[in-house]
């Protein structure tokens, strides 16, 4: 594995002449790799049975129903098999396949039949955050870790969808936590930056277009500070805003398994993608006109105004 990491971070794609960032491929390529060598060959230590095709494909097909996630899978084969100077003609056919199709369904902007299936109202996500605040409060918990870990289920759903001046960001809230003193303004790290001791700004300068965009500075709304001073005096952690069950910092893979518990009284299964679909579409019926309102959505959200327009869905 480590050789493996070694020559994802040194290549150089020919067609962007970038390198893979550190983050894409220990979050994205790494993670895939080490799915498809453990149900592959468990005890390859290069990506060469990646070359056996038709075993790959069928696997892929099988366990990867949703077409965004078969997309990332080709995607990472390609940046490990190109690492290694492999042939990777035959998956950079399928990606192309994979890309029409995807533009297809863009274009018509219509949703899945996934989304559709557990497509709500921007109103109906908004709700959690009421449901848990009377949990929280219920005289009859019965212990602090419950309280705890309402609380945490209640400030995510808050972070996501509580706060307009604050549209649902990727999944990189699980950030450190730093004074405003103390904050340097070139770090590539991602904050939460407290002005003596209250929520400012979170920082992003570690997100999936930070190699195009850099550092993202997003202002805290008013309705997000105050749930997260009221969160802060709660987390057990002053150094980072999000823990795991053991205590440690919580992983974009864990965040992105905990947003699904958080939103289940919808009744929906809601994953990331599918709250900035909710959102970007809702906002979109209600109040999109401007091209200032749709710019200053999509700055906040880390994405461009073309790829935003692309959320909205019939």
């Amino acid at each position: 594995m480590e050789e493996v990491k070694t020559k994802l971070l040194n290549y150089v794609n020919p067609e962007t002449k970038k390198q893979i960032s550190k983050s894409s491929a220990e979050k994205v390529y790494l993670i895939k790799y080490k799915i498809l060598r453990k149900n592959l060959d468990p005890d390859a230590e290069t990506p060469e049975f990646l070359l056996d095709f038709d075993k790959t494909m069928k696997f892929v097909n099988q366990k990867y129903q949703n077409i965004q996630t078969r997309k990332s899978v080709f995607t990472s084969i390609l940046a490990v098999l190109n690492s290694h100077g492999l042939d990777s003609k035959k998956y950079k056919d399928e990606q192309t396949k994979l890309l029409i199709e995807i533009e297809k369904n863009v274009d018509k902007h219509k949703k899945s039949e996934k989304q559709d299936k557990n497509w709500t109202s921007l109103e109906n996500l908004r709700s959690v955050i009421p449901y848990y605040e009377k949990l929280i409060n219920n005289p009859k918990l019965e212990s602090q870790e419950q309280q705890y870990e309402l609380l945490k289920k209640w400030i995510v759903a808050f972070l996501y969808v509580g706060d307009d001046d604050n549209p649902p960001f990727r999944l990189n809230y699980s950030v450190d936590i730093i004074e405003k003193k103390d904050y340097d303004y070139e770090s590539t790290n991602n904050y939460l930056v407290l002005n003596k001791g209250v929520p400012e700004i979170f920082s992003w300068g570690e997100h999936k277009n930070s190699n195009k965009k850099g550092t993202l500075r997003v202002r805290i709304g008013k309705k997000l500070k105050e749930a997260l001073q009221t969160w802060l005096k709660h987390n057990k952690s002053s150094k980072y805003l999000l823990l795991n069950d053991i205590g440690g910092k919580m992983s974009s893979t864990s965040l992105g398994i905990f947003i699904s518990k958080v939103f289940e009284p919808t009744g929906k299964h809601i994953t990331l993608n599918l709250i900035r679909h909710i959102y970007i579409t809702s906002t979109f019926d209600v109040d999109y006109e401007t091209s200032r309102k749709k710019t200053k959505i999509a700055r906040a959200m880390g994405h461009n105004v073309a790829t935003q327009e692309n959320y909205h869905l019939t």
